[in-house]
């Protein structure tokens, strides 16, 4: 858990830079350090929108984070997987699910948008079951993002016997959080 706050910490850290405008993105980098050595200060999921990037949001370089994004971070079993290689091959201690404000994968879900395709309704059918758990108070799509974003973090120990493991063990923690894209600003929830 040491590992896994310290971590957080560093995240923590270089999204305040991040805030103040004060990024330490590295001008050059060691790629035979790279390539040796794989030290992965925590692995993220999150949407796939364009707007999200952990990268940015925590002003983090090649080789410090793990990210897996889909729409509306949903967890199909390849997304499932990555986690699993992150924490197994990496040995990732932090896990970040991270939703975000003005999520359309979401929003499209919430509201019964269309979807043409069987994959476009797998993404809102595997988000739609997470508004039963959604607050009743302020706006509505946050709560309904927030609610999913809990779910998925929950969903993941549930499915996976190997993460569930490593998370009673103390071995990887997860993080709920929400990205506000409006402000650059990132919450834990």
């Amino acid at each position: 858990r040491e590992q896994a706050q310290q971590a957080l910490q560093r995240l923590m850290n270089g999204h305040e830079r991040f805030l103040a405008g004060q990024g330490t993105q590295k001008k050059y980098l060691c790629l035979k350090t790279l390539a040796e050595a794989n030290k992965t200060v925590a692995t993220v999921l999150c949407c796939s929108d364009s707007r999200v990037s952990p990268e940015l949001v925590f002003d983090q370089t090649f080789g410090d984070l793990f990210v897996i994004r889909t729409a509306g971070h949903s967890i199909s079993s390849v997304a499932l997987g990555s986690i699993e290689f992150a924490v197994e091959q990496v040995d990732s201690p932090l896990l970040i699910v991270m939703g975000h404000e003005d999520c359309r994968a979401v929003d499209t879900a919430l509201n019964g948008g269309k979807q043409e395709t069987p994959y476009l309704r797998a993404i809102t059918a595997d988000i739609t079951p997470s508004f039963t758990e959604m607050s009743k108070e302020g706006d509505r799509l946050t709560a309904a993002v927030h609610a999913h974003v809990r779910r998925t973090a929950r969903l993941l120990g549930e499915q996976s016997p190997f993460l569930s493991k490593r998370m009673a063990s103390g071995d990887l923690t997860v993080v709920c959080s929400y990205y506000r894209v409006s402000t650059g600003e990132f919450v834990l929830l």
